[in-house]
């Protein structure tokens, strides 16, 4: 039989600081559209190949 999940703790102090630092810092960078349109390449080529 499967555990229970665990409730997810709750991020206080230096942690939350650290946390909400970090979020901020990813959302500002952005990805280049020539790293996209190789992602969407990239994307293509594997699903033509892709027999499901």
């Amino acid at each position: 039989m499967a555990r229970p999940i665990k409730e997810t703790p709750v991020l206080k102090g230096d942690a939350a600081v650290k946390f909400l630092s970090d979020m901020q810092k990813t959302k500002e960078k952005k990805i280049t559209s020539e790293a996209l349109d190789k992602i969407k390449a990239n994307s293509e080529k594997l699903r033509s190949i892709s027999k499901f």
